[in-house]
């Protein structure tokens, strides 16, 4: 094998180690509980804890001019289950249980994010 062979395989090796720790951090990391906040026009207007949530239920939420967005809740997910919306979209999105896809309704400006509590483990966000 040549110089040229070897330098080849060690940058294939550290590209599939760095790919191995990155679906580590993504996907088996401990995220904590799992709190749904719902947003109205930039206002957080609900923190709901799907973790503990037992029974299924609905939220309406109403905006200026006849808007509504009926979110939907159960345990472990949420989903925008109705909205009068000219498009739609945020209805598609379907239930939504971990902090990487949010429901978004851009005519009504609802916005529905996972995020975990601040006691999970969790990379810092400055760089030392």
């Amino acid at each position: 094998m040549n110089f040229k062979s070897l330098q080849l395989i060690f940058v294939v090796l550290f590209l599939i180690a760095i790919s191995l720790f990155g679906t580590y951090c993504i996907f088996f990391k401990k995220t904590g509980e799992k709190i749904a906040e719902i947003y109205q026009n930039g206002e957080l207007i609900y923190r709901i804890n799907l973790d503990k949530t037992n029974d299924a239920y609905t939220i309406e939420i109403k905006g200026h001019g006849g808007e509504i967005n009926v979110i939907e809740v159960e345990k472990g997910r949420i989903r925008m289950k109705e909205s009068n919306c000219p498009d739609g979209t945020c209805m598609r999105i379907g239930w939504v249980s971990d902090r990487f896809l949010p429901v978004v309704c851009l005519p009504h400006n609802v916005v529905i994010k996972i995020e975990g509590e601040k006691n999970a483990e969790e990379f810092d966000d400055k760089a030392y």
